[in-house]
């Protein structure tokens, strides 16, 4: 699964940004309030960020968001500075005792997410480090961080009220990090330009990739289908074999090997789709954009195609496959003229088999067995 990484979405954040426009009525006039409150208190903001190295007004931006930019009440969270926070994060500052300085506890929740080692404080990375500041939840909702975008064109409905609590029809009255940003590069050139020289003036910034399925997820999918446009169309070719046999009088030319030539010809067709990496006519199913986990190193699944018990599966899928044409056993269900109980298991039993091989199963169930086996050999003898 892909990670919510800044390499991954930087894209994204980046389009956004260069898009955004703050939305009229009481948004414009919170970003117009808040904007002013942060310039106002331009001078504590630059006294963290001499400390952390974080922009000033991305500390601001942060401030107004967690707390409406109280000094009273600790960055991390809003929580009252005269004690340890008791929100998520609880219990911060570490160091110190209560009653807390503001700058000192900003100082600790800035480096409680690592931010005093970032270098390059692109406005991309703001919305990607408010984001991170707030908790990618908003992530698997589908939706735009309120916490990042509200009051901007770039919000959307939905948000947590409260910690694990989801609203879908909430509408947050608040306005995003990234929306008054905006209003403070309007306000003052300094930033603008500051941001402006941060942002890498390179080629268009194409949209932000989405998170990918689970591996065992995407390959049932993507097997699913390709399996359906398989049966598509080798549906014709199957029927018309088996009407021309079951009419023929005369027994079909043999090869050196004993099979008949039109079925080594569909079954090269069908090893070839299911093996081979040849993709079926018709498009891939459309992806799924799922909760990105924390940042981590991604390790590479084994390919569907290359697990052993999907290969075998795949071969028996096309013996029964040849079976069927060779007239040894019926037709599945709904294809040919005489179908039968025996043909459809042997059609529906490889493809199952297979997409049990492809998730794990097996092994889960290899597991398990010799779990209970184990069990069965420790349990002390009955008297």
């Amino acid at each position: 699964m892909t990670s919510w990484t800044f390499e991954a979405t930087a894209r994204g954040y980046a389009n956004l940004w260069r898009s955004i426009t703050i939305k009229g009525g009481d948004d414009a006039a919170n970003a117009d309030r808040f904007a002013s409150k942060i310039i106002a208190a331009e001078q504590r903001y630059k006294s963290v960020q001499a400390k952390t190295g974080v922009p000033w007004y991305l500390i601001g931006a942060l401030h107004m968001r967690e707390s409406s930019c109280n000094f009273a009440t600790h960055l991390h969270n809003g929580d009252p500075l005269t004690a340890r926070t008791v929100h998520v994060p609880a219990g911060h500052p570490k160091a110190g005792s209560p009653p807390f300085t503001w700058e000192e506890s900003a100082v600790d929740a800035l480096k409680l997410k690592d931010l005093d080692l970032i270098q390059d404080w692109s406005a991309a990375y703001m919305g990607y480090t408010a984001e991170i500041f707030n908790g990618i939840g908003y992530v698997g909702k589908g939706v735009n961080s309120p916490y990042v975008w509200a009051g901007s064109n770039h919000e959307q409905t939905g948000k947590y009220v409260a910690d694990h609590e989801w609203d879908e029809l909430f509408d947050d009255p608040q306005i995003g990090v990234m929306t008054v940003i905006k209003r403070l590069t309007q306000l003052r050139p300094d930033i603008a330009a500051d941001l402006a020289e941060k942002d890498s003036p390179a080629a268009p910034i194409a949209p932000a990739p989405t998170a990918a399925l689970p591996s065992s997820a995407a390959d049932v999918a993507q097997t699913l289908h390709a399996l359906a446009s398989l049966l598509a169309m080798l549906r014709p070719t199957l029927e018309r074999l088996m009407a021309e046999t079951q009419s023929s009088s005369a027994t079909p030319a043999a090869t050196a090997t004993g099979l008949d030539p039109r079925a080594i010809a569909v079954l090269t067709q069908i090893v070839g789709i299911l093996l081979g990496g040849r993709q079926a006519p018709a498009e891939p199913p459309p992806a799924v954009v799922e909760t990105a986990p924390a940042p981590s190193a991604p390790v590479l699944p084994t390919p569907a195609r290359e697990k052993p018990s999907v290969q075998l599966s795949a071969f028996a899928f096309a013996a029964s496959t040849l079976l069927q044409i060779l007239g040894v056993v019926g037709t599945p269900g709904g294809m040919g003229e005489a179908p039968t109980t025996i043909g459809t298991i042997a059609t529906a039993a490889p493809i199952l088999t297979g997409l049990v091989g492809m998730t794990g199963g097996w092994g889960a169930a290899v597991n398990l067995g010799l779990r209970l086996l184990g069990a069965f050999a420790a349990a002390p003898p009955k008297r």
